[in-house]
C-alpha cells in the first residue's frame, strides 16, 4: 500500500522558473527536504524561493480577484512588470514543478 503525501512535503521537488526576475531559465532545480542556498547578497536566493511562496500565496487567496496574489502575507513581488525578467510585460512567466513521487504541473 503506498502511502499519499502532499507535493513537498519529505519527497523532495524539482522546480523550474522561466522569466522570472532576473532568471531568463533556472532549468530543472531539484530541492530536498533539507536544502541550503548559499550566495552574495543580490545573487538571486530570494528570488530563487518566491515562487514557491507566490503559489502558496495565490492558492489560499479568499478573494477570488486574482489568479496571482502578487502581495501577501507572504511574498510581495510588485507588479507583473516587477517581477518579469527584464521588466517585460509582454514576457510569458512560467513557474513548473515536479515533486519527486511523480505528480507534475506548470503554474
Amino acid at each position: 500500500m503506498s502511502e499519499e503525501r502532499p507535493v513537498g512535503h519529505g519527497v523532495g521537488l524539482e522546480v523550474r522558473w522561466q522569466r522570472f526576475r532576473g532568471f531568463p531559465d533556472t532549468g530543472w532545480l531539484r530541492l530536498k527536504p533539507l536544502t541550503i542556498l548559499l550566495g552574495a547578497n543580490n545573487s538571486g536566493k530570494s528570488s530563487l524561493l518566491a515562487p514557491l511562496l507566490l503559489i502558496k500565496q495565490s492558492m489560499g487567496s479568499k478573494t477570488g480577484r486574482n489568479a496571482l496574489m502578487t502581495r501577501g502575507d507572504y511574498v510581495n513581488v510588485g507588479s507583473f512588470r516587477d517581477f518579469a525578467h527584464r521588466h517585460d510585460a509582454d514576457a510569458q512567466v512560467k513557474f513548473s514543478g515536479i515533486d519527486l513521487a511523480g505528480r507534475a504541473g506548470v503554474m
